[in-house]
């Protein structure tokens, strides 16, 4: 049996510019959601309710630090007001390591609330979901070969 995965490991990249960077001011944890709509397919005199799967739903939420001098925040903030996708990759590992996985798409920024506690940094808590962006094929599950 292998060995757990651990969160630390895991990586955040966005297309910036020409540039894969990866997202290191993420405060702690990355919260990837994936579900599937779904259709009735019950016809009358069926006992149970019969369901099929139908489209599949992501959807990204973590909290960004606002760092001084740091140009990430700013390409969330421009994909929230000018609608921008932002290509990006959630995976278990490093881009680069054999085997390293998770969704890769454009996403826009739905959501992107600011605190300010008296006792913490600043922080983005930010939602974001696929969009149809430019680069073809998009949203897929990746897996680094």
């Amino acid at each position: 049996m292998g060995r757990t995965r651990i969160g630390l490991k895991a990586k955040a990249y966005a297309m910036i510019g020409a540039a894969e960077t990866e997202i290191s001011i993420i405060k702690e944890q990355v919260q990837l959601t994936l579900t599937k709509n779904e259709a009735d397919v019950s016809a009358r005199g069926d006992e149970w309710d019969l369901v099929r799967g139908t489209t599949k739903v992501n959807s990204v939420e973590f909290q960004l630090l606002d760092k001084e001098g740091d140009t990430i925040k700013d390409t969330f903030l421009d994909s929230f007001l000018n609608d921008t996708p932002i290509e990006m990759w959630f995976l278990n590992f490093a881009k680069g390591t054999s085997g390293a996985e998770g969704p890769h798409a454009e996403y826009e920024v739905f959501q992107m609330n600011r605190t300010e506690s008296r006792k913490e940094g600043i922080v983005y808590d930010i939602t974001l979901k696929p969009t149809d962006g430019p680069t073809a094929g998009l949203p897929e599950w990746y897996i680094e070969p």
